[in-house]
């Protein structure tokens, strides 16, 4: 039986030919890369460790290739560099030297010419392949057996990947005398979904066991009946180890399922919520806002009081602004949700169910319309509200320093996943539990579909409104799903490699592990998704955390998963349709304080027909069996349900 353990990692065993499996490393952690091309960073064909030192830059002057279109260089180079160095170290090779120089020429060739295609789209699979076929071909290396666990790992914040990294190389299996070792392959998180669907729809799921990705990919693979993913139904729910029952079931529904089966184990789970200086508040005489209109309005009267008298906070709303960064589209999707989905999951946010899935229209986007205005509008304004001197809007998408700002009392207000980590005791100077937080502000105003103008919510219209304070309004509130990580398992493996690879992932889940990196403060991203993680206070304190600010935190982090109102992230099959789809409302995000709103609906409306009538994108018969699956609308029925219950 298959046993998980953590030791540090030994040389792989030697295959049927008595050469060893070589390690493939893609990427390595900013702070260590060092530290870690000193200490070698592969294992040689013949079981030698690699030459301690790289002369990295002659090499690269050797090499002169260039990076893929907007990767960076070194993540093309390392993989090449260490499968050189390890293959040139092998032994018994009956090929001569110079057989094997011609070789090294030919795949350099190769590889010049795939770096410099203007379709990135697959580029780490298919450099893969090339490396393969070079090894195989020049050193005539047997891949018959392989004794690594091959997983895909995402290139993130640089404290997650230096996290994945190590669990990665200190994590290993055995089945009977044989240990099975993890070798990671980082890809940046903007490019790994686009990979994985290039391998899955290429049938080439065969070159990894298993990987990390984004929810989204679900719908766009599953959707279009690709082949590829494990169904884990079985294995998750009577599995002790991983403890899938103490998982949220929002979180287990929302994150790992699809047409009622689990595809996916979640590892990590994102929670927005609203953050605001409660001292300041009760000093200046603020009423906490409910709603999106009246965060902008509270940021307007905070920025015409005396800078003097704002005790440090000069910016009245810290978000991230970063033109192009995928937090600009989830915070206008969050803004704009609000008046357009108030009847539930299955009502539909990104297109209208009984339009697109009934009428079969393509025209169904609720783009054109007075709420995709208003968000405009109100994004702008909070845009406007923003820090000055305003960051360089072409720069890269840093969400954790607005948080940090808040953190140390430069803002009286800010949105999204990154509150309870900046609040950790290393970083926060401001007074922890004068920090009030809750589920994102809603709207009393909301979408007639029929008519494309606003309306009051009424209790009727909005079956999950709140009241508001004073008990005059009916607000809406619909939450956001977006930008966790999931776990799959490649079908394609064989069956001993995809019992190892749910053990990698399911370890790397389960509920120790789970409150490592959820009580870690410098992995800003994860948020709790395990009841014990919302009852055990205790265990937040003692990592540092302020017990009466953790309190207000996971009450209002459950009261948003706990909204039935909920957008699920966007599921839609196609030719990268998901990620399109998305840059429409990133582009939008980033001209809102620059356009008319209208006008900026009407071009957001008309890219989406475009784009959705591209054969080269998607088909109207998967578009439509995707969303539906995406919202839970049954198309066989009345269009309520679907899914049936959470396993």
């Amino acid at each position: 039986p298959l046993r998980a353990k953590t030791t540090p990692r030994a040389a792989p065993p030697p295959t049927a030919d008595g050469h060893a499996a070589a390690t493939l490393l893609t990427s390595w952690p900013r702070e260590r890369r060092g530290a870690r091309a000193a200490r070698g960073g592969a294992m040689a064909l013949g079981g030698r460790a690699a030459p301690r030192r790289l002369r990295l830059p002659r090499l690269l002057q050797l090499l002169r290739l260039p990076p893929p279109p907007s990767l960076p260089l070194v993540l093309v180079l390392l993989p090449l560099l260490v499968l050189l160095l390890a293959a040139a170290s092998a032994s018994g090779s009956a090929i001569p030297m110079d057989g094997r120089l011609q070789c090294m020429t030919e795949m350099v060739s190769r590889i010049e010419t795939s770096c410099t295609s203007s379709n990135k789209n697959g580029f780490y699979v298919q450099l893969e392949g090339v490396l393969r076929d070079y090894l195989q071909k020049c050193f005539q290396t047997n891949f018959t057996q392989n004794w690594a666990l091959s997983v895909i790992l995402p290139n993130t914040s640089v404290p997650l990947s230096m996290a994945l990294k190590d669990y990665a190389e200190n994590w290993s299996a055995t089945n009977g005398t044989t240990t099975i070792n993890a070798v990671a392959t980082f890809i940046p998180e903007r490019q790994i979904n686009l990979e994985i669907e290039f391998m899955l729809e290429n049938g080439q799921a065969i070159s990894s066991n298993g990987w990390l990705m984004e929810p989204d990919l679900l719908g766009t693979v599953l959707g279009a009946e690709i082949d590829g993913i494990k169904d884990l139904t079985d294995l998750v729910t009577a599995d002790p180890v991983l403890d899938w029952q103490g998982i949220l079931p929002q979180v287990r529904e929302r994150l790992s399922m699809h047409d009622g089966r689990v595809y996916a184990i979640p590892v990590q789970s994102f929670v927005d919520l609203f953050a605001y200086r409660e001292d300041l508040f009760a000093e200046f005489n603020l009423t906490v806002p409910q709603t999106w209109e009246e965060v902008a309005d509270v940021a307007r009267v905070w920025n015409a009081t005396d800078p003097a008298s704002r005790r440090g906070a000069a910016d009245a709303m810290c978000m991230t602004w970063s033109k192009g960064c995928e937090v600009a589209d989830m915070n206008l999707i969050t803004i704009a949700a609000q008046m357009v989905q108030y009847a539930g999951r299955t009502q539909g946010f990104f297109f209208d169910p009984e339009e697109l899935l009934v009428q079969r229209a393509t025209s169904a986007a609720l783009l054109d319309n007075e709420a995709m205005r208003r968000a405009l509008e109100l994004y702008g304004a909070l845009y406007s509200a923003g820090p000055w001197p305003r960051p360089d809007p072409l720069s890269a998408c840093n969400p954790f320093q607005a948080f940090r700002r808040f953190a140390e009392g430069n803002c009286l207000m800010v949105y999204g996943a990154h509150v309870p980590k900046t609040l950790h005791q290393a970083f926060a100077t401001v007074d922890r539990d004068a920090i009030g937080i809750t589920v994102p502000p809603g709207s009393d105003m909301v979408l007639n579909r029929t008519t494309g103008q606003l309306v009051a919510c009424t209790q009727a219209l909005c079956p999950y409104a709140r009241r508001s304070a004073d008990g005059r309004r009916w607000i809406n509130a619909a939450t956001v799903s977006h930008s966790s990580w999931i776990a799959c398992v490649s079908d394609k493996s064989p069956q001993l490699y995809q019992d190892v690879a749910y053990d990698f992932f399911r370890d790397l889940a389960a509920p120790n592990m789970s409150w490592s990196y959820l009580l870690h403060p410098d992995l800003c991203e994860s948020a709790p998704m395990r009841t014990e993680q919302f009852t055990d206070l205790p265990r937040w304190v003692a990592a540092g955390y302020s017990e009466e600010f953790t309190r207000k935190y996971l009450r209002a982090a459950l009261a948003s998963y706990e909204n039935p109102n909920y957008v699920p992230d966007l599921r839609v099959a196609g030719n990268g349709l998901t990620e399109a789809m998305l840059t429409i409302y990133r582009d939008a995000a980033g001209n809102a304080s620059a356009m008319p709103a209208d006008a900026l609906s009407r071009v957001m409306d008309s890219s989406m027909q475009q784009l959705l009538r591209d054969p080269t994108k998607t088909t109207l018969t998967l578009l439509i069996s995707s969303y539906a699956a995406m919202i839970g609308y049954d198309l066989g029925g009345d269009g309520g349900g679907g899914g049936g219950p959470v396993p």
